[in-house]
């Protein structure tokens, strides 16, 4: 199935937002960070209307549009992980469900497999699927998330997130963070200087 992945640059700290979908069909938003504007007049250039939100994580600058976004599109099915719906449901309203590790999740014939990377929060998501894998804030190109935010855990948890989790998808796969410019999983295991100086 083709796909379309459209970025959308919030102006908080920069973070990606992100629709993937079918051409003339529904599609995801992950990260509702960016101006919801931007986010539906994205989707309207592919015909394709917003069904689900899927967050990676609830730090602000991945959550601040979803408030305005639903005001635009409806009242959609908005998830993330147990662990993030209490300090998410303290930022933006919205949030009607949770997704679990290990979870698949299926808009029209899209589907996206939840996967637990704990480290930068503690319930961090990353979601896979259709050659994607979209990592939120536990790796980007050429490093890996951060220890010093709200919920965050250690660095044995971002380690094994990455090494045993992330870098166990297919070389090829596109990496979409949660901020900066996309890579593949193939890049980041030869180039990442993080990975590189876990030994990986």
């Amino acid at each position: 199935m083709d796909v379309v992945v459209e970025r959308i640059v919030g102006r908080w700290e920069q973070s990606n937002a992100y629709l993937l979908g079918e051409p003339g069909g529904p599609c995801v938003v992950i990260d509702p960070g960016a101006d919801a504007r931007e986010t539906t007049a994205a989707a309207a250039r592919h015909g394709m209307e917003p069904a689900a939100v899927l967050i990676t994580h609830h730090h602000w600058d991945h959550v601040a549009g979803l408030e305005d976004l639903l005001d635009r599109v409806g009242r959609i099915d908005v998830l993330l992980h147990p662990a993030e719906r209490e300090p998410a449901a303290a930022l933006v309203a919205g949030i009607t469900d949770v997704v679990d590790p290990g979870d698949l999740v299926r808009v029209g014939d899209l589907e996206l497999r939840a996967l637990g990377t704990p480290g930068h929060t503690a319930g961090s998501l990353s979601f896979h699927g259709h050659g994607q894998v979209f990592s939120g804030d536990t790796l980007y190109r050429d490093a890996v998330g951060g220890l010093e935010g709200p919920g965050a855990t250690d660095e044995d948890d971002l380690r094994v997130s990455v090494l045993d989790v992330l870098l166990e998808l297919p070389d090829e796969t596109q990496l979409r963070p949660g901020h900066g410019e996309p890579s593949t999983i193939g890049r980041e295991r030869r180039r990442n200087p993080a990975i590189l100086a876990w030994g990986a």
